[in-house]
């Protein structure tokens, strides 16, 4: 992807210099077991990268969505910085929970403090369940987690011809754009990854394969998986037996995990949906969980809560804009 990474993000080095992403450790005192834990602290950051259609805001540079959440690597008590430090109260039953039965489950077996932000955003779904907070905002940190998943997927598994093949396809679609007008880079870059996956079924061969990869690449990036899962079976033809293998289950394993996070989120949204009185609120609900659900491949539910977010009060047109342009992928 190197050509086309650089063609796309040349454009954005000077804004990077000025916009980019910072961050500062800073020690705090976890307020379950009293461990001293570090944590990562937000000093300014961007959204040169756009946006997803399911709200994953993307930053030039360093991504936020992966330095916010922490974690105390001795009794798994989990949140963001207001969440820690010597001022914070807990119950003294969650306390116990935590520290002396055990409760907070990290979804992988860790074995030094690096904790993926991944399993950070589920420790945390986990302690706001324990601390009794309410139900969309548990959805919002398995959200989180999905998209945590989705911005640290990087395929690697292509041998390095076929990576060539597939950098010009990508390179030269960007190129027939011409000077395109930029604006939610991850919408634009999207839908590019839709124009390509259209003319898959009219080539064949190596061409066929190549043009599949190049749409994968994009359309996973921005955790558009039901399109993906389609176009797998066209890579074949272009790989070798073992390196499709490798391939499909680099992608599948990334799929199925940002899944087990949809899933979560969209339970925790149904639940507390009922809890809103506000129709914005109550549109701008019934969108996310369209998109959960379309993401998840459960077309009719997508649909359902499509209709459900165009009833309710006025909605911003590029709601408008991002149903209309979803519910044509269904």
């Amino acid at each position: 992807m190197k050509k086309f990474l650089l063609s796309v993000n040349f454009a954005m080095l000077i804004l990077l210099g000025v916009f980019a992403t910072t961050s500062h450790q800073e020690e705090v005192k976890c307020p379950a077991c009293g461990s001293t834990v570090k944590l990562e602290v937000l000093s300014s950051t961007n959204n040169l990268g756009g946006m997803d259609w399911d709200f994953c805001s993307r930053a030039g540079g360093a991504q936020p969505i992966l330095l916010i959440p922490g974690t105390c690597p001795n009794c798994y008590y989990s949140g963001y910085y207001g969440d820690f430090g010597k001022d914070v109260e807990i119950p003294k039953e969650v306390k116990q929970k935590i520290t002396k039965d055990k409760m907070l489950k990290p979804l992988l077996e860790m074995k030094d403090d690096r904790i993926p932000a991944y399993v950070k955003y589920d420790l945390i779904a986990q302690t706001c369940i324990l601390t009794g907070k309410d139900d969309l905002r548990i959805g919002d940190q398995y959200l989180r987690g999905s998209w945590a998943v989705r911005l640290i997927w990087w395929s690697n598994m292509l041998p390095d011809d076929v990576q060539k093949e597939v950098d010009d396809i990508l390179e030269e679609h960007r190129k027939s754009k011409g000077d395109y007008e930029r604006g939610n880079d991850a919408a634009i870059r999207t839908e590019w990854g839709y124009e390509l996956s259209a003319k898959v079924s009219g080539l064949s061969g190596n061409k066929k394969a190549y043009t599949a990869l190049a749409a994968i690449y994009l359309l996973k990036t921005f955790g558009e998986n039901p399109e993906v899962i389609k176009l797998l079976p066209a890579v074949k033809s272009g790989l070798k037996a073992e390196d499709y293998t490798k391939y499909e289950k680099d992608i599948m394993d990334s799929i199925n995990q940002e899944r087990y996070f949809q899933k979560k989120a969209v339970e925790f949204y149904e639940k507390g949906l009922p809890t809103l009185t506000k129709d914005d609120e109550i549109s701008s609900m019934n969108y996310s969980i369209a998109e959960l659900y379309r993401r998840l491949g459960e077309n009719e539910k997508a649909k359902k809560y499509y209709g459900e977010s165009l009833k309710k009060g006025e909605m911003p047109e590029h709601f408008k804009i991002y149903i209309e342009g979803q519910l044509k992928t269904l």
